[in-house]
């Protein structure tokens, strides 16, 4: 039964890796598409881009990433105890 829950635990914490890798990924591609157009012809012209939400996008996904590691090294030191106790 704990393997069980240290799997799902593991396969819980790849899958928050992963949405917050993606999260952090169009953050920052939506940061540079921003910051290339403001650069291409808008230069001088008044143009201002809201870089907000992308910013608090990138925090975001860096945060669950983290979030994310610390529930797969949790999981991984249930199935080294596992292990001592088995042998």
């Amino acid at each position: 039964m704990a393997a069980d829950m240290s799997v799902g635990l593991m396969g819980a914490g790849l899958t928050g890796m992963q949405r917050g890798y993606q999260t952090v990924t169009n953050a920052a591609n939506t940061i540079a598409q921003q910051t290339m157009v403001n650069e291409g012809g808008n230069a001088g012209r008044g143009a201002s881009t809201d870089l907000t939400r992308p910013l608090v996008n990138l925090g975001v996904g860096e945060r669950a990433t983290e979030a994310a590691a610390s529930v797969i090294r949790t999981a991984d030191e249930m199935v080294g105890t596992l292990i001592d106790l088995m042998a």
